[in-house]
């Protein structure tokens, strides 16, 4: 129950163990994981967004990170906050939209502990803030009281759109003035040009009729 899994828009499988706090990128053809490195951190569940890795603390840890996917380096984003109790493993899953799920796994509690939880609990997590809302319990048959859950996921895995910067026509050509300096179309310069030609051809045509 250690370790935690997301498939990611990279189409690699990432692998988080909360017990060494290390992070292994998986080959999905050979299932040949390669060691990225240390975390630092109870990382109880992981869920890949993008480009980007999210980790979730847990069992003591209240902690929502970014993983650097290169180094397995972690930057905190924010704590659980203070309402929420010990927590053994947080299983995330992203919908369509972009809203963060998690389900929250109680048992076991704390070392000493003896009570169980009776169900786990849905709930969302903001990847700004890293602040959780509770939805309530994820109920189920009597037999599945005190069970938890230990993995979350909404099918099938949602990737953001890239969407292409909007394509800047170039701006058309501007009319040559003299020695090839632009000139405004409706330049007063362009304006006086075009009431001299036409004065000029207005002289001639009067002396052809004459002749």
């Amino acid at each position: 129950l250690d370790l935690s899994m997301t498939v990611g828009c990279d189409g690699n499988y990432w692998l988080a163990s909360a017990v060494t706090g290390q992070l292994w990128k998986v080959d999905p053809a050979t299932a040949q994981p390669t060691l990225i490195g240390s975390m630092g951190h109870k990382i109880t569940g992981v869920v890949a967004y993008g480009d980007t890795l999210y980790g979730a603390g847990g069992q003591g840890d209240t902690g929502f990170y970014r993983i650097d996917m290169d180094t397995a380096d972690t930057t905190m984003v924010g704590s659980y906050g203070p309402a929420l109790p010990w927590v053994n493993v947080v299983a995330m899953s992203f919908d369509e939209e972009g809203t963060l799920y998690a389900s929250l796994n109680y048992n076991p509690g704390p070392a000493g502990s003896t009570v169980l939880a009776d169900w786990s609990d849905l709930a969302t997590i903001d990847t700004r803030t890293g602040t959780v809302t509770n939805l309530g319990n994820i109920t189920g048959p009597s037999a599945l009281r005190r069970q938890s859950m230990n993995a979350l996921v909404i099918a099938p895995t949602q990737c953001p759109a890239v969407v292409p910067p909007p394509m800047v026509p170039p701006p058309p050509p501007e009319p040559a003035g003299d020695a090839g300096v632009p000139v405004p179309a409706n330049s007063a310069l362009a304006l006086a040009w075009l009431a001299i030609s036409m004065i000029a051809l207005a002289y001639v045509s009067r002396r052809r009729l004459r002749r």
